[in-house]
């Protein structure tokens, strides 16, 4: 099976205000795995050996920064912690709920990851799972054929709230509802109809996931 189209994450964070921010981000480029591969490599492994794979968004940067560590390519100008890790967090945007001067909704702004961390749109535990689904979101995409990188990643994914979409950025922004509540206020509006799924077809409802649901079948490592 031929796959041309190119899969951006999206993760729905449901903060304590009540407001709903999405994260989206793109896959790193080629150049990138190619300067990286072998510590991404060995965190996959290492992920998925160990049973890990449920997991994900919890584990997988902590697995990738313990296994550069022991290849003695986390630090330094080029290592992963200020090589790789900027990299896959600067093609990451948050796309929050708009607040006009009186308070109400102005719609969805997108936003650099980087940048709403450090406006406090994201707590440190939500900054860490978000970050731990960048990693795994890395690992699958380039570590994977085509063909099985959807699977993957919508079936681990799910545990966590974080699936797959065929579309850019402003193309998923765009698709959004209306916002239901203001990043600042936290003030509440009529909800739309209907929400937005994370593969671009409108769905009823917000998606549930069960955590003893079964897990799909996930290529196995090479030996």
């Amino acid at each position: 099976m031929h796959i041309d189209e190119t899969l951006y994450l999206v993760m729905q964070i449901d903060r304590s205000d009540g407001t709903t921010l999405h994260v989206h981000a793109a896959p790193i480029s080629r150049e990138a795995f190619d300067r990286y591969w072998l510590p991404l490599s060995k965190a996959f492994t290492q992920i998925y050996s160990e049973g890990l794979h449920v997991l994900g968004a919890r584990i997988a940067a902590k697995a990738l920064k313990s296994v550069s560590e022991q290849l003695r390519v986390w630090d330094g100008p080029m290592g992963v912690e200020r090589g790789l890790m900027p990299e896959i967090r600067r093609l990451a945007n948050v796309v929050a709920p708009g607040a006009g001067s009186n308070g109400h909704s102005t719609g969805w702004q997108m936003i650099p990851y980087e940048d709403a961390k450090k406006d406090g749109l994201l707590d440190q535990d939500d900054a860490d799972e978000v970050e731990g689904a960048l990693v795994f979101f890395t690992l699958a995409w380039r570590l994977n054929r085509r063909s099985e990188r959807r699977e993957l990643i919508d079936g681990v994914g799910a545990l966590w709230g974080a699936l797959t979409s065929s579309r850019n950025l402003s193309e998923f922004a765009a698709g959004l509802p209306t916002s239901t509540a203001t990043a600042s206020t936290g003030e509440t509006h009529p909800a739309h109809s209907s929400q937005e799924s994370w593969t671009g077809r409108p769905t009823t409802g917000s998606p549930s996931v069960s955590l003893n649901a079964p897990m799909a079948n996930f290529p196995s490592i090479p030996q």
